[in-house]
């Protein structure tokens, strides 16, 4: 099922129709409003940016946009092009020193993708990419006790195989930052989900 949900969604056009069917436009517009709140002039690292989708969300930003996928960046080129970069790569081979420190890394649903170890390795490098007054932010489904059944099943269904429950990741957080806050949202998709959320302080 997972391997039939990655060839399906690495088409960018059914991705967006997917993401607007779960109504992940709300979440990302509270998550870019609420928790990373881009200011004119900021230059933003979105990990994982897939289509550029968030880019529409954005002020007047120094955007940057990596995706491993050829596909997610060539849309996200044709569409916003002309006011972000986009790199294809991951973020080991990503060159920080080509594009300076970044007052916010941003990354949307990509831990759950990624084993513990994968996960330290790229907190450790957005951290070293930050200003010393940047932030981390990140979303990423979980598992809660207690947690509504379709919420559990949808997310035990996850094209991600490595969703997990909050504390899990608050572990994996805390090993990297000092200073973070977590929220944990019920009420952004139109399907039954759980959000947690992210927010690092990049000097800690």
């Amino acid at each position: 099922m997972r391997q039939l949900a990655e060839l399906l969604l690495e088409r960018h056009s059914l991705y967006r129709g997917f993401r607007r069917l779960t109504g992940s436009g709300r979440l990302n517009r509270e998550f870019v409003e609420k928790y990373v709140r881009p200011c004119d002039g900021d230059a933003i690292l979105d990990i994982g940016c897939g289509p550029g989708n968030v880019c529409a969300l954005m002020p007047r930003v120094r955007y940057t946009g990596l995706d491993p996928s050829p596909n997610y960046i060539a849309a996200a080129q044709r569409r916003f092009g002309n006011r972000a970069v986009f790199s294809c790569g991951g973020l080991a081979s990503f060159d920080g020193a080509a594009y300076g420190e970044f007052d916010a890394v941003m990354c949307m649903g990509v831990m759950h993708h990624l084993d513990d170890r994968q996960v330290l390795e790229t907190l450790e490098k957005a951290k070293a990419l930050l200003k010393r007054t940047g932030r981390f932010v990140s979303y990423d489904p979980c598992f809660t006790e207690p947690q509504h059944p379709i919420a559990r099943w949808i997310h035990k269904h996850d094209r991600g195989a490595f969703v997990r429950f909050d504390r899990h990741y608050e572990r994996l957080i805390s090993t990297v930052f000092q200073r973070y806050r977590r929220d944990i949202r019920t009420d952004l998709c139109t399907v039954p989900a759980t959000v947690i959320i992210f927010e690092c302080d990049g000097a800690a």
